[in-house]
């Protein structure tokens, strides 16, 4: 069963929400706090709006964890890109112990703030926070973080990226196929992962790499996500985001089979070499870690000229703390010393 992570309206209220923002809640993984939260993430479209939901995904290694808010800016950019803007949030949480009339309103913490206010297109956007009973405290997001820091205020070359984001209007989608950007449930071979990778676009303003993660769940499904950053540097790695949309759209159960890593950069350091991959970071690694069916799960990076490397992830994790170089150079399926 694939649940809804994405949705469209033509008119935006509590009624539309409030049902799918308790459903999406219920989807939330959170084994240590128990406290659950569901976000929706909202993009104005030529005739209606888009509704991108997410939850929080607890690690066992507290940081690695990904905030309800962030789950759904991960569905939002892994679909769309990093080309857009949201008009508002809704927020709810809170422990399921508490019952379902706790008039206990869950605000969005100062992290999840700073993550809102590097996508939204005003500093002024509406974020509903919302209680377990259905009341909703609505606060400008300039309130909740005065005096915020984006890419606005990073660099010339971040702030017309954020512009540019901030001027599209994203335009209306056929929502099967907006749906299928980040999670398919038909068998892929390698050359049609290479071209769904391709397709999809990480935010990142400040390092210009890009990092797609393409998980291959054992109930048969494909999960994507892509590298989501912010100007603070407290963003998403690719496998949180791919992590936090199986979360949501995936009856509970399942595990990771395999996982398959495309990497691209830009900027000053220029593109990857044809035979040079962006091996996954340990904290990558470890959040993977839990939920994969096994430590010998295989782990592939694919470089530009068709090669890759596939090790275990237990042996890219032993790996991981001799690669003090950003990047690595593979041939033959070989991982060599160094770029």
């Amino acid at each position: 069963m694939i649940m809804d992570f994405v949705r469209s309206f033509q008119t935006l209220d509590e009624k539309t929400i409030m049902p799918w923002l308790r459903d999406v809640r219920m989807k939330a993984h959170a084994p240590s706090s128990g406290y659950r939260v569901g976000a929706i993430l909202i993009v104005k479209t030529s005739s209606g709006f888009l509704g991108f939901a997410g939850v929080n995904v607890e690690s066992v290694e507290h940081r690695l964890s990904v905030h309800g808010e962030e789950g759904a800016l991960s569905a939002l950019i892994t679909t769309l890109g990093p080309d857009v803007a949201i008009e508002s949030a809704w927020v709810i949480g809170g422990v399921d112990d508490h019952g379902p009339e706790s008039d206990i309103v869950a605000h969005c913490c100062g992290n999840c703030r700073q993550q809102l206010a590097g996508v939204a297109r005003a500093l002024d956007i509406r974020v509903h926070n919302c209680a377990l009973s259905g009341r909703v405290v609505d606060t400008a997001l300039n309130d909740l973080l005065p005096d915020s820091f984006s890419f606005d205020n990073f660099n010339a070359e971040s702030s017309a990226l954020r512009a540019r984001a901030i001027a599209t209007i994203t335009p209306d989608q056929d929502m099967a196929a907006l749906a299928r950007r980040a999670v398919r449930n038909d068998l892929h071979e390698i050359p049609a992962l290479r071209v769904w990778a391709a397709d999809l676009k990480s935010l990142n303003y400040a390092s210009h790499t890009s990092q797609t993660v393409i998980l291959e769940l054992d109930n048969g499904a494909y999960v994507a996500g892509v590298k989501v950053e912010n100007a603070v540097f407290t963003g998403l790695s690719a496998m949180q985001a791919a992590l936090s949309i199986a979360h949501l759209s995936q009856k509970s159960g399942w595990s990771v089979n395999e996982v398959f890593v495309f990497s691209e950069r830009g900027g000053d350091a220029g593109p990857l070499r044809d035979d040079e991959i962006m091996p996954l970071s340990l904290s990558a690694l470890q959040i993977l870690s839990e939920f994969s069916k096994s430590s010998i799960i295989p782990v592939t990076h694919l470089s530009a000229n068709g090669d890759g490397m596939t090790m275990t992830l237990a042996d890219w994790g032993h790996e991981a703390p001799r690669m003090h170089h950003e990047t690595r150079r593979i041939r033959n399926g070989l991982l060599l010393s160094a770029a």
